[in-house]
């Protein structure tokens, strides 16, 4: 992965009961040859490292951001349970990017 500018901690427990601390993160976009723009995803332990891409970095870092969710919905959907860090609180499934406090100034 390129350089990390953003991340996520969670605790993961998947299907088989394991726990485990992890980070989501997310690159710093950057150009390729293409003349579009691309951003890592790295999620030990949940899934492959990934990207994506976009026409600037503002859409592709949208689109990292977008998959993240999206394979943790899907994670979710397989069994797989998300914490808060340092917490038993489980999460739900929209607040796997946004804080709850943020889901409910949403939904206002």
């Amino acid at each position: 992965m390129k350089e990390a500018i953003v991340e996520r901690e969670l605790l993961v427990s998947n299907p088989e009961g394991d726990k485990f601390e992890t980070k989501i993160q997310f690159s710093k976009p950057h150009k390729t040859e293409r003349k579009g723009w691309l951003c890592d995803l790295v999620m030990d332990g949940i899934d492959k490292p990934r990207y994506a891409a976009g026409a600037d970095s503002l859409q592709a870092i949208l689109l990292t951001i977008s998959l993240a969710e999206s394979i943790l919905i899907n994670r979710s959907e397989q069994g797989w349970r998300f914490f808060y860090p340092d917490s038993e609180e489980q999460m739900q499934p929209d607040e796997f990017i946004l804080w709850p406090e943020t889901v409910k100034m949403h939904k206002k």
